[in-house]
């Protein structure tokens, strides 16, 4: 895990009952399958218990050193808390 602080961060994943991930320390979140991008992420949103959301599928693997850290801190320019933070790894 390449996070600073592994406290600053939740993991939630939504999975469809067909392909449930082994994700140790996550909450993992299971439906039925067939349902949307959309429906997917609504149903991670409304989970999270954070201030910030940041959304990864199963393509994306974070491999910066203070990953956590630094998207916390690109979000928290935004006065008004809305932005849109993109990866690049």
């Amino acid at each position: 895990d390449l996070a600073e602080d592994r406290s600053s961060y939740e993991v939630v994943v939504v999975a469809d009952e067909d392909d449930v991930p082994e994700a140790p320390g996550a909450r993992v979140l299971v439906g039925p399958p067939g349902r949307t991008m959309g429906q997917m992420t609504r149903t991670g949103c409304e989970a999270a218990y954070g201030e910030l959301v940041f959304l990864l599928n199963d393509d994306v693997t974070p491999r910066t050193q203070g990953w956590d850290r630094r998207v916390i801190e690109a979000a928290r320019t935004f006065a008004d808390g809305v932005a849109l933070v993109h990866v690049n790894d």
